[in-house]
């Protein structure tokens, strides 16, 4: 006789099947993203997604695998990238991004922001590295900050040329407030402290705490009150 015993296997099939779908979806969003993701077990390269190849300048990820970590950093970054990796060979907390200097393949330098971590790759702990190139960034920064070196030098210049000569010379916003003032109007008509007092006041604040110094004389400094329009009607 024949005997068959059967066993009723769709929800495995199922649970396969989502898993399937999971790893897929994983997948795909590692794929889509666009700073670079490695993953490094025992110093070498084991993954990495398409932005990870971009920025080594490979033209596909698979070209990274094998490759040691070591190999693709700069050698003024090496200390650096050599210690965090001795912290992640350890489990030690490594999340704080560094900047570091990488070598793509043609071997152009490229600064780039890196946060790195213990993670299971194939059930072995490995290291996740995220990389993001901001070389354009830095090229950005190191623009703003020798433009506002400029700045303030000329500003300097102009401070210097503008407290040196004897006639007040003075700038106001649409609300009549002092954005600049010489060191003749401050001293000659405004009594300020220093230069720098009369930002974003009006002449009638000088006037005002002059007059309460002098109740007694309705007359003393009264240029606020005369002079509270005067700025406008010009502009």
């Amino acid at each position: 006789f024949l005997q068959c015993v059967a066993t009723d296997i769709s929800d495995t099939k199922a649970i396969e099947n989502e898993l399937a779908a999971s790893e897929t979806q994983f997948h795909n969003l590692l794929e889509a993203s666009p700073v670079g993701i490695i993953v490094l077990f025992k110093g070498k390269c084991i993954y990495s997604n398409s932005a990870g190849a971009r920025i080594f300048e490979y033209d596909h990820p698979d070209e990274l695998i094998g490759i040691t970590a070591l190999d693709t950093i700069a050698e003024e970054s090496k200390p650096l990238a050599i210690e965090r990796l001795k912290r992640l060979e350890n489990n030690l907390p490594n999340n704080n991004p560094i900047e570091i200097q990488i070598k793509g393949r043609t071997g152009n330098q490229k600064t780039c922001e890196t946060i790195s971590m213990p993670v299971i790759f194939n059930n072995r702990m490995s290291s996740l590295v995220l990389i993001t190139e901001i070389s354009a960034r830095k090229k950005y920064e190191l623009l703003i900050r020798e433009n506002e070196r400029k700045y303030k030098e000329m500003y300097q210049l102009l401070r210097l040329m503008c407290d040196n000569v004897p006639d007040m010379i003075w700038a106001k916003d649409l609300d009549n407030q002092y954005i600049f003032a010489n060191k003749a109007l401050c001293e000659g008509v405004l009594n300020a402290t220093d230069i720098y007092e009369p930002i974003g006041k009006t002449d009638l604040y000088f006037s005002t705490r002059e007059q309460e110094k002098h109740p007694e004389n309705p007359e003393w400094h009264t240029y606020g009150k005369i002079c509270l329009d005067s700025d406008i009607r010009i502009l």
